[in-house]
């Protein structure tokens, strides 16, 4: 039975889905009408990540309810689910799933859960070396088409560099530079 405060039947304060009211009294005749409750709000997606780099695997993409359908740039079939960056292409892409919940009759309650993903583009950079001078190397992009957000050299030894033309020491040690081929 569904709860009636002051006569009124709120589906947004149940839980569960199916619900018998029965009501009689002095002037009425005793009857019952039957609810059923469809919980739309509950409409989930899981997206196992929302960055990719545009040469990682598909991924699965899995919904709550099942029967609905897949929208967004990476997918090539909309009932599968599967995701695919390169499909996508660089930038974000909305993933969309709609499902129809059926009602009575021939109503239905749409429903559509949401999720923003976005792909990044291969890194690609050259470097040179400017200077090679006792155990100091100087490394700049060649690559400058390219704008980043940020640059990070990691030279192994704990030190590191932030800027596009970065110079390192190696302290202790002597410098090797392979020639090459």
């Amino acid at each position: 039975d569904a709860p009636l405060p002051n006569c009124v039947f709120d589906p947004s304060s149940v839980t569960g889905t199916d619900f018998t009211i029965r009501y009689s009294g002095e002037c009425l005749t005793s009857n019952e009408v039957k609810i059923k409750v469809i919980q739309t709000a509950n409409l989930r997606i899981s997206v196992p990540k929302v960055t990719f780099c545009i040469e990682d695997a598909p991924v699965t993409i899995v919904a709550s309810d099942a029967g609905g359908r897949f929208s967004g740039r990476g997918f090539a079939d909309s009932l599968s689910g599967v995701y695919s960056p390169s499909l996508a292409g660089i930038g974000k892409d909305t993933i969309r799933y709609e499902l129809a919940f059926e009602a009575s009759g021939d109503e239905v309650c749409p429903a559509a859960a949401t999720a923003i993903v976005e792909t990044f583009p291969a890194l690609m950079v050259d470097f040179i070396t400017t200077d090679c001078s006792g155990n100091t190397v100087t490394f700049d992009t060649v690559n400058t088409s390219n704008r980043f957000s940020n640059i990070r050299y990691d030279f192994g030894d704990g030190r590191s560099a932030t800027t596009a033309r970065a110079s390192h020491t190696l302290v202790g040690q002597a410098l090797t530079m392979l020639p090459s081929l």
